[in-house]
């Protein structure tokens, strides 16, 4: 028994520092903050997230929650100056349609959260050019392209014949892909030879249950705007979904450019194994669902 005569105790029968934090301070809880446009923090998913954070109970306790999530609300998002954002120790935070990306930014800078996905960063991902650059940078795979800027002091030359397109005298041959600088922009294209028939389709943001459409007489490439243009990978019809680039196993599922219809249900995956060549080629980051 502890203080007794036959159990010396430290200090003269005082009690340590530790055994008086163990008393004195409660377990922690971690306040998580998701600041995002509410179809994304109301989706499914990410309600499976919520409850699985909250699920969580402090190690040697039991009772206290490890997590606190609080989501902020589209009005406070959108409409509040960011002084009156909740608080929190950690956040989550991302981009999409009509978030106000430089306003969260403002926020984590004036509270500095731990971030969990960085906010700054984000910012590279609306440039296409960007990420490629980033991702050569890095030694990660890019596939064949080329950069036709028509932005006001570009010196770019562009030249286009029936089958191919030429970017300051580097060619890319059909089928090629025509992507918009913009990643916020989903209107990508993909253009095919004459000798297998010719024609274009054209991706975009779904629409009811519709994802592209093909046009067997377009053949020519846009003239208004810039675009990266890059070597089409032929997968057969899949996209290639890797798990672990190490040890190959992968899912395939029917890629959208050969998704004319797309019913709003969800997609069969295929358990796929990989050789090296094609774990190579899907390892080259996809645009076709951006």
């Amino acid at each position: 028994m502890r203080g007794s005569d036959s159990e010396p105790v430290l200090g003269g029968g005082e009690r340590t520092n530790q055994e008086e934090m163990a008393e004195v301070v409660p377990p922690m809880t971690v306040v998580v903050g998701i600041c995002a446009m509410e179809k994304k923090t109301s989706s499914k998913p990410m309600k499976t997230i919520i409850s699985r954070l909250e699920a969580f109970r402090c190690a040697g306790d039991g009772e206290h929650p490890e997590f606190e999530v609080v989501v902020f609300p589209n009005e406070t998002i959108l409409h509040a100056p960011i002084e009156e954002w909740p608080l929190c120790d950690c956040l989550c935070s991302w981009f999409s349609d009509g978030f106000p990306l430089d306003k969260a930014i403002a926020y984590a800078r004036l509270r500095r959260p731990f971030l969990v996905n960085d906010l700054e960063k984000q910012k590279d991902l609306m440039d296409r050019r960007t990420v490629y650059a980033l991702l050569t940078a890095n030694g990660v795979p890019v596939s064949d392209h080329v950069i036709m800027s028509r932005e006001e002091g570009s010196t770019d030359v562009f030249v286009e014949d029936e089958d191919w397109i030429e970017v300051n005298g580097v060619r890319i041959n059909k089928p090629f892909v025509e992507k918009p600088f913009d990643a916020e922009d989903h209107n990508v294209y993909i253009y095919f030879p004459m000798s297998a028939g010719g024609g274009s389709k054209r991706l975009y943001r779904k629409v009811s249950d519709r994802s592209s459409t093909f046009y067997p007489d377009h053949n020519s490439v846009r003239t208004e705007g810039s675009y990266i243009y890059e070597v089409f990978l032929r997968t057969e019809g899949t996209d290639i979904k890797v798990c672990d680039p190490q040890c190959a196993p992968a899912c395939s599922h029917k890629k959208c450019m050969c998704r004319e219809l797309s019913p709003r249900q969800p997609l069969r995956y295929t358990p796929s194994v990989l050789d090296t060549g094609t774990r190579r080629h899907a390892n080259l980051p996809c645009w076709m669902d951006a």
